[in-house]
């Protein structure tokens, strides 16, 4: 408004101050407050309104001109909020590892671990989920590595280890759950040992240790026969039975909770030491555990060893 300096019109409600001899303070329109203001100053009255504001006018007697001041109204910030931050790009993923390279870090060692990763680096290489034994043979030459005298035979050890399972297709694989722990942390975690990338920062502390009855274990157990992998049963009350069978087959007859947490966790999905009581009432009530009154260790009874073979072919 012309003639006022300071103020913006709007037709909004205002809050008025006078201060001086005496005080005067309401919410007024601003039409209201502009007409007391061009009275008090002796000017015409004003005709445009404009913006919200707060007019705080003290007479001569508490200021030395009679100058009005505009301040943000109550309900207004003093200052417009900042705009929102722009989300972090999402990052760029690196190039694809080689076959070799794969095989480095992943500690592979043996027929069956070279398999497993060189069918990792096909399935993540090439977006396709499976593969075949010829597959398998492209990538050993490629990567200039020996190839395994008989190679359909150590897939057959892969399947046994619960490291790949027949695809639909036949002739086709997929590479299971334990196979993509190997992949991301090294095979040294899935046979319990220090993933090979980390023992010499940790100098060979933090080793997870097993417990006494799996200390003389040197690798997991393979599938026993007849019964089908550990990630083919769905169920963590049968994974418990599955890996008594296991541990069985490799001449250990029984299991403490601990050591069945050990065992479960080395092939991909474990189950806590806690909850093992809970699985073992559901397996003790149709026979197929017993518990040792002596050491409180679990062992598989024939009628279990046949409800897991039962399972085989049932399971998807």
């Amino acid at each position: 408004m012309a003639g006022i300096p300071g103020v913006i019109m709007s037709d909004t409600s205002v809050h008025l101050v006078l201060s001086g001899r005496m005080v005067f303070e309401d919410d007024i329109s601003l039409a209201q407050a502009a007409h007391i203001l061009a009275y008090l100053t002796g000017q015409e009255h004003p005709a445009g309104v404009g913006q919200e504001a707060v007019l705080d006018l003290r007479s001569e007697t508490s200021r030395s001109a009679a100058t009005p001041t505009v301040s943000p109204s109550p309900d207004q910030p003093a200052h417009p909020p900042a705009p929102a931050p722009a989300p972090a790009p999402e990052p760029v993923p690196g190039p694809p590892s080689t076959p070799r390279e794969l095989l480095q870090s992943t500690g592979a060692k043996t027929n069956v671990e070279k398999i497993v990763a060189f069918a990792g680096y096909l399935t993540r290489n090439d977006t396709a989920e499976t593969f075949t034994v010829n597959d398998v043979r492209q990538v050993f030459r490629r990567a200039r590595e020996p190839l395994p005298g008989n190679l359909n035979r150590d897939v057959d050890s892969a399947i046994r280890a619960g490291f790949v399972a027949p695809a639909g297709a036949p002739g086709e694989f997929f590479l299971t759950g334990q196979a993509e722990t190997a992949l991301e942390s090294g095979f040294g975690a899935v046979h319990g040992r220090p993933p090979r990338q980390r023992s010499s920062a940790h100098g060979g502390r933090g080793r997870p240790t097993p417990p006494p009855e799996l200390e003389s274990l040197d690798e997991l157990p393979g599938v026993p026969p007849g019964m089908p992998a550990f990630h083919e049963v769905p169920l963590k009350r049968d994974r418990v039975l599955w890996v008594l069978a296991a541990a069985k087959e490799a001449g250990i007859d029984a299991l403490s909770n601990r050591g069945i947490e050990w065992l479960t966790d080395r092939y991909g999905d474990g189950v806590l030491a806690k909850h093992v009581g809970v699985h073992h009432d559901a397996l003790r009530r149709p026979g197929y555990v017993t518990r040792s009154l002596r050491d409180q260790r679990l062992r598989i009874t024939p009628q279990g060893e046949a409800y897991l073979r039962s399972l085989r072919g049932r399971t998807g």
